[in-house]
């Protein structure tokens, strides 16, 4: 993901929030493929203040405004790439 990406997607989805395939993993952040492939994060958009770091954290995307971690048991919409 780059900022062109985030942008486009704030486009479409306008006001929600989903989960975009980021986790922390042994204190970095990690994109989780389908096939659970760990790739590292060159571009990140967080939301001012955060990461708040929870020990099991995935990222969230508020379209309105950035990213945000949260506990991975959260229930909400994704968002996934596909080739």
């Amino acid at each position: 993901m780059n900022e062109a990406d985030f942008e486009s997607l704030v486009q479409i989805y306008e006001a929600y929030t989903a989960w975009i395939g980021g986790q922390k993993i042994m204190d970095t952040w990690q994109w989780i493929t389908r096939e659970r492939t760990q790739i590292e994060m060159e571009y990140q958009h967080w939301n001012p203040g955060k990461p708040v770091n929870y020990t099991d954290a995935c990222i969230a995307m508020w379209t309105s405004s950035g990213w945000q971690d949260y506990p991975c048991t959260g229930n909400m919409w994704f968002i996934c790439n596909s080739k």
